[in-house]
């Protein structure tokens, strides 16, 4: 069977005096079905201060698990972020991650930043980013909400 990748590029946002706002994104994403084993590597940042703690969803933002930091993690720097344990079963999956600094800023989910910026706003768009695994493994950026 064939394996699913993507890579993605960085995205934040800037608020109030041009502060670069906590996001976090998957950069790759692999499933390889046929041993259904599931591969992340992450990466989140602040330009408020240090990345705290990001969360993972593998439900579309229902349920959330504390993602493993790798350091060192430094004020206003990517810090890398990885899934332990996660084993794919084959079942398609909405994979989100939203990051936590230590300001207590949280990642927003799309809904409540377009309350603060607008449906229009684009540009500078921190929020939570929806990967959706299909059933044959393909990898594909969606948007809930």
């Amino acid at each position: 069977m064939g394996s699913g990748a993507i890579s993605g590029a960085i995205s934040g946002s800037i608020a109030g005096l041009g502060v670069l706002a906590a996001g976090s994104i998957s950069v790759r994403i692999e499933v390889i079905s046929a041993i259904l084993v599931g591969f992340m590597r992450c990466l989140a940042w602040s330009g408020r201060g240090s990345v705290k703690r990001v969360d993972v969803s593998l439900d579309g933002g229902k349920n959330w698990t504390q993602a493993r930091l790798e350091g060192p993690i430094l004020p206003k720097c990517l810090t890398r972020f990885y899934l332990d344990g996660w084993s794919w079963n084959g079942e398609p999956v909405y994979m989100q991650s939203r990051a936590i600094d230590d300001t207590g800023y949280v990642q927003p989910q799309m809904t409540e930043l377009q309350k603060v910026r607008g449906v229009n706003s684009i540009y500078h768009n921190n929020a939570i980013q929806t990967w959706f695994i299909t059933k044959t493994g393909e990898v594909e950026n969606v948007r809930l909400a």
